[in-house]
């Protein structure tokens, strides 16, 4: 035990014995009045290496500890969904920009340049990511009717994000708004020619998205100020929120989308299980 002990200590340490016929020869110098430690030139050089390793082990600890933290905050905050596993969205401070007549690329008159930026957040072909039964029980209830996209596209479950739907909502009520509804009524799919059908969608969206609001309430509140030549206080809408990364999330799902020539949804095959009616 004795002859471990040693081993490791002169390993650890740059300990080594002396010969003690030699001692007497052995003469260590003295500096400022102080015995000269040969060892101790051999032990800084050992004990830097070692706090060097410890900060890097704690700077990279403590990395994964709020990436970790970060994502268990996520997930307390979200349901399951595949995202969730395909990276660690970054969350961040934001001032909206709520001013009256902001430019935004998603506003204005019906137009190609605006249609482009609202189709790229709204319309997602569908997702290029296998699910395992078990992973499709914690999103739905009931995979033997579940639709799977066709086998040369690769026969997954059909999924989108439900981010595009929020956002296809949203842009359907833009479309609708009084005058843009004649520009899209004589192209877009949407507006489809059984007004019935429409108004049924477009409560649909409504309703969509007031539950959405509701399940994400936002409890900030607005301020208002006195501006020169208006008797009313002005509300300023330019807001702080903690926002994820959009981009983020828009990003990865363009990557795992099928191919394009994939249909956004897949053609019914005969003989499959159904539901009895929609859920």
């Amino acid at each position: 035990m004795s002859s471990l002990y040693s081993t490791v200590y002169k390993k650890l340490w740059g300990y080594h014995e002396v010969d003690l016929d030699e001692e007497q020869d052995l003469n260590p110098p003295r500096m400022l009045g102080r015995h000269y430690n040969s060892t101790s030139g051999s032990l800084w050089p050992f004990l830097g290496w070692v706090l060097a390793v410890i900060l890097a082990v704690a700077l990279v600890a403590n990395q994964r500890f709020e990436n970790q933290s970060d994502l268990s905050c996520q997930r307390q905050l979200s349901t399951y969904s595949p995202l969730m596993e395909g990276f660690s969205m970054d969350s961040r401070v934001v001032r909206v920009n709520g001013s009256l007549d902001w430019p935004s690329p998603y506003r204005g008159p019906p137009s190609p340049e605006v249609d482009a930026a609202w189709n790229r957040i709204s319309i997602i072909r569908p997702l290029d990511i296998q699910l395992t039964r078990d992973e499709f029980l914690r999103l739905d209830g009931d995979p033997e009717t579940a639709a799977h996209n066709a086998p040369e596209h690769g026969g997954q479950y059909f999924l989108v994000p439900q981010s595009t739907h929020h956002f296809h909502c949203l842009n359907l009520l833009r479309k609708s708004t009084h005058f843009k509804f004649d520009y899209y009524d004589a192209f877009d799919p949407d507006f489809t020619k059984n007004r019935k059908m429409f108004e049924v969608h477009l409560d649909h969206c409504v309703e969509i998205l007031r539950q959405f609001i509701m399940c994400h309430v936002d409890v900030g509140v607005v301020t208002s100020h006195w501006v020169e030549g208006r008797k009313k206080p002005w509300p300023n809408f330019n807001t702080q929120h903690v926002c994820k990364n959009y981009e983020q999330v828009l990003e990865w799902t363009e990557k795992h989308q099928l191919p394009e020539n994939t249909p956004l949804m897949p053609a019914k095959p005969a003989g499959v299980a159904e539901m009895s009616s929609p859920p």
